[in-house]
């Protein structure tokens, strides 16, 4: 079985989405203030792998799913959202790091499950 990354279950997650709804992620990565921005040239008629690459070199495997997940519930689309956070979360577990809030990445810090139970219980976690 090939190793699922970033990149590939962003891409999965954007091949999932329907025509209007892949059109509207275009526009709304393409419209973000915040740096670093993506141009035009760089989403317009591009497929999902081209736009997955293209953000995680722009955001970093790091930041790519915060982003995305953002976009998402920009346009609507909640579900897959949560999807992508999951998918992401089942990733982590397997390669001994954790995505906290999906915006950081503590390296071998925590196994995924310890880390998200007491994350949810508002308990400390402690080494």
């Amino acid at each position: 079985m090939p190793r699922r990354t970033i990149k590939t279950i962003l891409m999965e997650t954007l091949e999932d989405l329907s025509d209007p709804n892949f059109a509207k992620f275009r526009h709304q990565l393409m419209d973000r203030r915040a740096e670093p921005r993506i141009r035009r040239k760089a989403v317009e008629g591009k497929s999902c792998l081209e736009i997955a690459d293209v953000m995680v070199s722009t955001f970093t495997e790091a930041k790519v799913v915060g982003v995305a997940e953002e976009i998402l519930r920009d346009i609507g689309c909640n579900q897959e959202a949560d999807a992508l956070g999951e998918m992401i979360i089942g990733l982590t577990a397997t390669l001994e790091y954790t995505v906290c809030n999906t915006n950081f990445i503590f390296l071998k810090c925590f196994r995924a499950e310890r880390f998200i139970k007491s994350h949810h219980q508002g308990e400390k976690v402690t080494q």
